[in-house]
């Protein structure tokens, strides 16, 4: 393993994904979102999932657990109103992940977060609903 993956990943790429995810949950907010803003934020819950796991464990998972239930809330709506809108609360629940997230980008070593994206592959070419349920 090289030295560039002991470190935390470039500030640049930081603030590109971080910008990334907010914007998404802003435009949720909004009631602009659709399937693919949606697709950023579980990206977003799921990597910091599993770079959580990989740091310090599995316990106190009810963050991600609301995040992601506020998602899963949300797409079901609007498979019937065919508007992607956030609740107040559903929305305070995937700040607290963005947040998190945030920080693991700019402290946690740039192979954890690979392996998480790595982890999250894996879990998409499953027919498992939730990484998060089992655990």
């Amino acid at each position: 393993m090289g030295k560039e993956m002991l470190l935390p990943i470039a500030a640049d790429f930081i603030r590109q994904k971080s910008l990334e995810h907010h914007l998404a949950l802003a435009t949720l907010r909004s009631g602009r979102g659709g399937s693919d803003t949606v697709g950023r934020l579980f990206h977003c819950i799921y990597v910091a999932y599993f770079v959580r796991e990989a740091t310090i464990g599995r316990f106190d998972l009810n963050v991600f657990r609301a995040a992601e239930a506020a998602l899963h809330e949300m797409v079901t709506a609007a498979k019937g109103s065919g508007v992607y809108e956030i609740s107040g609360d559903g929305c305070i629940q995937i700040e607290h992940v963005l947040a998190m997230h945030d920080r693991q980008l700019a402290t946690i070593p740039r192979h954890v977060i690979e392996n998480a994206q790595k982890r999250l592959d894996r879990f998409l070419s499953t027919d498992d609903l939730s990484p998060i349920a089992s655990a």
